[in-house]
């Protein structure tokens, strides 16, 4: 029997940064089960070119850009071609972020180097509001679009796996989104933040077995197990489509109940 389920994003155009591996890749992949022609970002060449290979193979949308996106010029060039390409950005979800190397996750605030705090702020802060100054640009004109950024629970909960800087750059996205929603509401463009709980990319997958990494998660997560970047992405697939038309400036934590502790 045919399914008759409708793409809940058939011909929308999308621009996901950070989107070669874990939550990124996961939200390409969402997309365009969901019908949307997709460019995705990340900032080397290794990851992007073979994943839009397969992808294109499989007959699909899907476009790579490498991008640094702390760049304000790589990541206007970015939004620019995609525009040149399709005409138009209904879509843009903002996923680039991490500890900067230098930012020791455990390391005490007074033993923070500046450079290593300005780092980490820039690789999740400064991205993300370089991403939505360009994309909003775009979207004003053509009428609205929807914007959807990835910060963290540790945007939202204090924890001492991370570092100082990386909570305030999180906590930081989670009101730039805010600030971003209320004033472009009227111009129709929604404007919402995800906060992802201990989830198991492949970063994670780098140092613990999925068992390994549930049992650390369920120290915090009332469910008792790990995220994974799929269940990340169908939220992002809700957030941006015609679904949540009513909802702006919203924090949607994914964190299996930690946000309720």
């Amino acid at each position: 029997m045919t399914s008759t389920r409708k793409s809940r994003l058939q011909s929308k155009i999308a621009l996901v940064t950070g989107g070669t591996k874990g939550i990124g890749k996961a939200v390409v992949l969402a997309f365009l089960r969901e019908g949307a022609s997709v460019v995705f970002t990340g900032s080397t060449g290794q990851d992007g070119p073979p994943l839009e290979r397969a992808l294109r193979e499989q007959g699909h949308d899907a476009t790579f850009m490498q991008c640094d996106s702390r760049s304000e010029q790589q990541i206007g060039d970015v939004v620019a071609r995609v525009v040149e390409m399709h005409g138009r950005l209904d879509i843009a979800v903002n996923n680039v972020g991490n500890i900067a190397p230098s930012d020791a996750p455990l390391g005490k605030l007074h033993e923070t180097s500046v450079d290593a705090f300005d780092e980490t702020i820039n690789r999740n802060l400064v991205t993300t509001f370089i991403s939505m100054k360009h994309e909003i640009a775009v979207m004003l004109p053509q009428g609205g679009g929807v914007i959807c950024n990835t910060s963290s629970m540790a945007g939202v909960r204090v924890s001492d796996a991370v570092s100082a800087a990386y909570h305030a750059a999180k906590a930081g996205v989670v009101h730039l989104t805010r600030k971003a929603a209320i004033q472009y509401a009227s111009d129709n463009i929604r404007v919402n933040v995800i906060a992802p709980g201990a989830t198991y990319t492949e970063q994670a997958q780098k140092r613990f077995t999925h068992e390994a990494f549930d049992e650390l998660a369920a120290s915090v997560h009332p469910l008792g197990r790990a995220v994974t970047p799929e269940e990340c992405a169908e939220v992002f697939v809700f957030l941006c489509s015609d679904e949540s038309a009513a909802i702006t400036g919203h924090l949607m934590p994914v964190d299996g109940g930690w946000a309720a502790k």
